[in-house]
């Protein structure tokens, strides 16, 4: 679960404004002591980039049921490698890594990513957004979203067809901490990764309450192996 600060009507800027806006100034930041080895690798490399750096990525098709641009900037980077907070972009390109494994693994029909962005309030309303699921049986959703703008949706049984909701009791970031995108991503890798989704799902996520150091940093390494070989491709 994420949460970002957003005014309900206040129309939000485009991707292609907000990464007008990251591009605006360079970053200066120091790499911190003990970063993994291809975050810090990613991380040297972007350090002197010139301020309009930005990596456009495709989104196939099937990866949220329709074809975009993703854009990652210097800032995107820079959070991640200093574990701060991270927006949906760099969620969306993990969900981009586990698709692709699931694929590799000859599994990806059994689950359907939506990506976080669309539970925002741009471009129409949450129950026009619900009408768009279309999910086949036995298929499984990874929905990261906005704690608020959620609300409406289980609160809504008209559009979500008498949904029985149940609450899961998952790994939890520590109190004041800005690493809720980087446990939304190892939860979601922890989900489709186990061989009994639900079972595990239902347990309280294996009674798990937190994530260690090791853990987290897992999915940054990844992401930034992901990262890197998209730069060396393009």
């Amino acid at each position: 679960m994420t949460q970002e600060k957003s005014h309900p009507s206040q129309k939000l800027p485009s991707q292609n404004e907000v990464v007008s806006i990251k591009a605006s100034a360079p970053i200066l930041f120091k790499i911190p002591s003990g970063v993994p080895r291809f975050l810090k690798c990613l991380l040297t490399t972007v350090k002197y980039v010139e301020p309009s750096f930005m990596i456009k990525i495709t989104m196939d098709f099937e990866i949220f049921g329709h074809e975009n641009d993703l854009y990652i900037s210097q800032e995107d980077i820079v959070h991640v490698g200093l574990m701060e907070e991270i927006g949906a972009s760099c969620v969306s390109l993990y969900i981009r890594i586990l698709y692709f494994q699931l694929v590799k693994r000859e599994i990806s029909h059994f689950f359907r990513f939506v990506e976080p962005i669309w539970l925002s309030n741009v471009g129409s309303t949450e129950e026009e957004r619900v009408e768009r699921v279309d999910s086949n049986p036995g298929q499984m959703w990874l929905l990261p979203y906005h704690k608020g703008v959620f609300q409406h949706l289980r609160t809504n049984n008209a559009k979500t067809k008498e949904v029985a909701w149940r609450t899961v009791k998952c790994p939890r970031q520590p109190l004041q901490s800005l690493q809720c995108g980087f446990y939304v991503m190892r939860m979601m890798k922890d989900f489709v990764t186990n061989e009994f989704s639900m079972r595990w799902l239902t347990s309280n996520c294996g009674g798990k309450n937190y994530y260690t150091k090791d853990e987290i940093n897992e999915v940054r390494e990844e992401w930034a192996q992901c990262v890197m070989d998209l730069m060396s491709t393009t």
